[in-house]
Formats: C-alpha cells, structure tokens, sequence
C-alpha cells in the first residue's frame, strides 16, 4: 500500500496545522487554484488516501492529506473515540483555512468511509474557500442505517435494533460529544450537498450497505453522479479496478468544469 506519497513516486511535503501533521503533495503542473484535501475514514490513517492523489497529482492539483483527532497516524496522541465526524470535521476546517493561506482560491474534497461524512460537513461549516465538488468513496453517511445493518447481520430482532440505534448516545461516556445519528450527514435530505459529487462503492461492500449509496445518488440526482463497482468491498473500490477508478474521477472533473490541457486544469465553475 505504501507509508507516503513518495512510495507512489510523488513529491510531498511534510507540514503542520494546529499541531497536526499533514502531507502537502504538490504537481509537477499546478492548477489554477483548486486544492483537493483527502480525508481518510474511521479506524484508520493518511495511508488511505494514498491510492487516490496519484490521478488529482496527474490532473495538476495540489493534494492535502491531514490528521484529525482519532488518526491512528498520531499514535498515543490519537483520541480512542470517535465522534462520528461530529468534533473531526474542525479538524478538516483548519486545513481548509490552511490551503487558503497557501493561495488556494477552491476545495476539492474526497472522502473516504467516515471521511465522507467528515467533508461534507466540513464543506456546509467552512467559508474559507468554496467548494467546488466532493468524491466520497464508500461513504459512511447514514449511520442509524448502517447500524442497523450490522445488527441485522447479527440476527437480532427489529424492536432491539430500533432500540439501539434511538439510543445510541447512551452507550458513549457522559465526557463524549452528543452525536445524533439521524442529524448527521446523509441521514436526511436537510444536509444534502448542493456542490458536485461523485460516489464511488462497492457492490460487495459489508460494512456501509450500497444500497444506501443507491438511494442517496437517486435523491439526489442533480448533483450526485454515482458509479458502482462489481464485487468491490468497502474502500476496495480502486483496488478492485484502479483504471475504472482513474478514468471515473478524470470523466467527472471534466464534466464539472474542471478540464484537462496538457496536464493543466482550466477551473471554469465561474461560468456554471
């Protein structure tokens, strides 16, 4: 898989926001402003991300990979309970403001599992920089669903999964932040993104029900472009078919006004 960006022959920088590390992956054409941040998902690190920068790096973006509070990458400094994105996303804010003091005129989000849920509140909260469109891969958005989900598998019975999920907050230390699994991202159409979005998932992914991603391209069909991959499991998207991969997120930028010359991006959303 690769430790940094550089096992996957790209040129990073190491850099600190709010005492946090962060990868700076800069290309060798940049673009005329966007940058994309890359969020990875729950139980997990930067290394996530590193399958997708290659494509952005190729298409001239300038990538931005951070931390935030339960990143294993931080070690015994990481927080041991997640907050669903409910606290992260601050930490995803600091490095939007972050891109803007480096020149960044857009944002380009992508994330992944939990990350996805993370950006878009990010993106509704932050007005640092505009949003220019989001790629949310395996998205964790619906949790009381995929709660559900996973109590299914277990074969309990419906009133206790209901049960569970209503009171999800009650299982959680009195000191942990209030979540309110039906207030999250994706959960109901009051947080639906009005920016571009591409959806990557899996068909066989056991973890986040695709059938949620379905649903939620369909409510959305306006600015929600989806692409589904056979027999992928969760986050496995690119594994499964990295050239499906690539050629989904470079057919997508262009059709939102991000286009490609010569390895250069024309940013041309003021005209849309």
């Amino acid at each position: 898989m690769g430790e940094t960006p550089l096992d996957f022959g790209l040129v990073y920088e190491d850099v600190d926001i709010n005492g946090r590390p962060a990868w700076e992956v800069s290309p060798g054409v940049p673009s005329h402003g966007v940058w994309v941040i890359h969020v990875h998902g729950l139980g997990s690190s930067r290394q996530q991300c590193l399958r997708a920068i290659g494509v952005f790096e190729q298409l001239g973006f300038t990538s931005l990979v951070p931390t935030y509070s339960t990143s294993l990458d931080l070690g015994r400094q990481a927080g041991h309970r997640s907050a669903l994105g409910t606290t992260e996303w601050r930490d995803v804010a600091a490095a939007v403001t972050y891109a803007a003091s480096c020149g960044a005129s857009g944002v380009l989000f992508v994330g992944w599992s939990l990350g996805a849920s993370i950006v878009l509140r990010a993106a509704r909260e932050v007005t640092a920089l505009p949003t220019v469109g989001a790629v949310l891969v395996s998205p964790a958005l619906d949790w009381a669903a995929i709660i559900d989900s996973a109590l299914r598998q277990w074969h309990l019975p419906t009133w206790l999964r209901a049960w569970t999920v209503a009171a999800f907050d009650l299982f959680r230390w009195p000191s942990s932040p209030r979540i309110g699994l039906r207030r999250l991202p994706g959960a109901s159409s009051d947080s639906d993104p009005t920016f571009p979005t591409l959806v990557l998932h899996g068909s066989a992914d056991k973890s986040v029900p695709v059938e949620l991603s379905r649903r939620y391209a369909a409510r959305n069909a306006t600015s929600v472009s989806y692409v589904e991959f056979d027999h992928a499991h969760h986050t496995l998207e690119w594994n499964s078919d990295f050239e499906e991969w690539t050629q989904a997120v470079q057919d997508w930028c262009r059709s939102i006004g991000l286009t490609q010359d010569k390895r250069t991006l024309v940013h041309t959303l003021e005209g849309k």
